[in-house]
């Protein structure tokens, strides 16, 4: 008899076993395409980011904030001795001619066509046009 129970609780604590591990698979498969999608969304936001911050990006978003090259900048030269030397010319940056605005055809609006009357049936009678109201005098 004690063989028996022996034996039942040994089953019993297999298929627990076994169910626990199906269970488990299954929240690891879950977790790997969690961890599949977040790994390619990531490496799409840094394929954006690079795309962003490559030289003609930086300088198209600088144009149309307004910004303009620089050009050839003076420098400083401080030698060990303390003087200060200007290598260059100072200049102010310029911004280049806009380009030529395109040239837009006037387009003219089609014309407005008033809405059509209700249709009238011969059987219907035409109602009367309706009487001015009354002025209404405040009291004194």
């Amino acid at each position: 008899m004690l063989v028996m129970a022996l034996l039942a609780m040994a089953l019993v604590a297999t298929l627990w076993l076994s169910t626990a591990a199906t269970a488990d698979s299954y929240h690891l498969e879950n977790a790997r395409k969690v961890v599949r999608s977040l790994t390619e969304r990531s490496e799409g936001l840094s394929r954006a980011v690079a795309t962003l911050e490559t030289a003609p990006e930086l300088a198209r978003r600088a144009r149309e904030l307004g910004m303009v090259p620089a050009g050839d900048p003076a420098r400083l030269i401080v030698r060990p001795d303390g003087t200060v030397t200007l290598v260059g010319e100072p200049r102010r940056a310029v911004a280049p001619a806009p380009p030529p605005a395109p040239v837009v055809a006037a387009v003219q609006p089609p014309p407005t066509i008033p809405p059509a009357a209700a249709p009238v049936s011969p059987a219907q009678p035409v109602p009367a046009p309706a009487a001015p109201a009354a002025p209404v005098v405040p009291a004194q």
